[in-house]
C-alpha cells in the first residue's frame, strides 16, 4: 500500500522509520525485554527525527514566503485541517437563496460606498493640524537590493491608475530602479518620513467575477 507522503519527508526520516520498523518485528518475534528496550529507543529516536524535519521544513517555509500571504494561509489551513468547500446555508429554493446573496453583497457594497464618501466629505473645523515630531524610527532594519529585488518579485503585479510607473514596466527594467527604490525605502524608515502621495488608493468595490451583474428574478 503506497502511502501518501508529507513534503518534510526525506532520507534521514526514512532511515529511522525502517530502523524502527526492523526493532520492532525483532520484538514482536523474540519478546525479549532487552529488544523491547531497543525498539523504544528507535521509536524515540525515530519521533524526534520527523518533529526535527517538519518544524525545519516549516520553517524554512515560512521564511522563503513571508511576503506571499496567499501561500502561508494556505498552508495554514492544510496544517489545522480547515475545511475549504463553501458550505451555504439551508434552502428549500435555490433561487431565493441565489437573490439573498445577491442581495447581501449588493447591499455591503452599497455601505462600503457611502462610509467611503462620508470619511472624505467629513470636516471638523476644530481639529488642529497635525504636527509631525523630529524622531528618526530606529527599530527597522535597512533593506538590501536583494531584499527589496525579492519583495517585488514576490509581490503582485498589478498597477493603479495612481502608480507614476506601470507595475510591469517596473519589473523590466527593475535592474536599473532597483538602487533608487532601495534608496527611497530606506530613507522613508531611517526619517520616519511616509509621503502624502503613497497614501492614496483608488478602491472599486465589485464582484469577484468581471462582468457579473446581480440579477434578480
Amino acid at each position: 500500500v503506497k502511502r501518501p507522503t508529507v513534503p518534510w519527508f526525506n532520507e534521514e526520516v526514512k532511515l529511522v522509520k525502517r530502523a524502527r520498523r526492523r526493532a520492532e518485528r525483532k520484538w514482536r518475534w523474540t519478546k525479549l525485554y532487552g529488544d523491547l528496550l531497543v525498539y523504544k529507543s528507535k521509536k524515540n529516536q525515530a519521533t524526534f527525527v520527523m518533529k526535527r524535519a517538519c518544524n525545519e521544513y516549516y520553517t524554512t517555509f515560512i521564511q522563503e514566503n513571508s511576503s506571499d500571504h496567499r501561500k502561508l494561509f494556505k498552508s495554514a489551513k492544510f496544517l489545522f485541517n480547515q475545511e475549504t468547500d463553501l458550505h451555504f446555508p439551508e434552502c428549500s429554493d435555490n433561487t431565493v437563496l441565489a437573490n439573498d446573496i445577491g442581495d447581501f453583497f449588493a447591499n455591503k457594497t452599497e455601505c462600503i460606498r457611502q462610509e467611503l464618501d462620508s470619511a472624505a466629505t467629513y470636516h471638523n473645523p476644530t481639529s488642529e493640524p497635525q504636527i509631525m515630531p523630529n524622531v528618526q524610527l530606529d527599530s527597522f532594519k535597512t533593506l538590501t537590493e536583494d531584499d527589496v529585488n525579492q519583495i517585488i518579485s514576490n509581490s503582485s503585479k498589478k498597477s493603479c491608475s495612481l502608480d507614476p510607473m506601470p507595475t510591469h514596466l517596473v519589473v523590466h527594467c527593475l535592474d536599473v530602479l532597483l538602487p533608487v527604490i532601495t534608496r527611497m525605502i530606506n530613507l522613508s524608515l531611517q526619517s520616519g518620513c511616509f509621503p502624502e502621495n503613497w497614501k492614496l488608493a483608488k478602491v472599486h468595490p465589485g464582484l469577484k467575477k468581471s462582468k457579473a451583474e446581480v440579477i434578480y428574478i
